[in-house]
């Protein structure tokens, strides 16, 4: 969600990966949540609440230890804008192809390795390191090639 974070628990079963999930349902059910604005850190608890894939802009996958595939991959570090959002991680895609230039074609939600979430919290900036974050293409304003030498300006991308 663009204006908030959340905090919440979420149960998969024991052989299905957050990415999958998440491309695969309208709504994910949440339990124990708490969100807090990102303009002045109010906090808004709920027991359960079903929260609307189209509406996350970013995850953070914690404690899913079928996360990996253990297949070898190409990476490519990418840059990501999304509304208050800026998200750098690695992107994983086959060997032979630029996975940052294939992220059209792939399912909404993609997951990076090595990530991290930068946005600010009541003014102030925030930024969160894990190691798999998962974005959502369809709220994304740009991906790019994270090149720290110089700052091109990052593509559009079509919803």
């Amino acid at each position: 969600m663009e204006d908030c974070v959340i905090h919440a628990l979420l149960e998969l079963g024991p052989d299905e990966r957050l990415s999958d999930l998440l491309n695969e349902v309208a709504s994910v059910p949440m339990h124990d949540l708490f969100l807090y604005a990102l303009d002045d850190g109010r906090e808004v608890r709920a027991e359960r609440f079903d929260v609307d894939v189209g509406e996350l802009y970013a995850v953070e996958a914690l404690d899913n230890p079928h996360g990996s595939r253990h297949v070898h991959t190409r990476t490519t570090r990418v840059e990501i804008s999304s509304g208050p959002y800026r998200i750098v991680g690695n992107i994983h895609g086959p060997v032979g192809a630029d996975p940052a230039l294939n992220v059209m074609r792939r399912p909404t939600m993609i997951p990076l390795t090595d990530a991290r979430i930068e946005f600010e919290f009541i003014g102030r900036p925030m930024t969160v390191e894990s190691d798999v974050v998962i974005f959502n293409r369809a709220v994304a304003r740009g991906v790019r090639a994270a090149d720290y030498g110089h700052e091109p300006q990052m593509p559009t991308l079509g919803g």
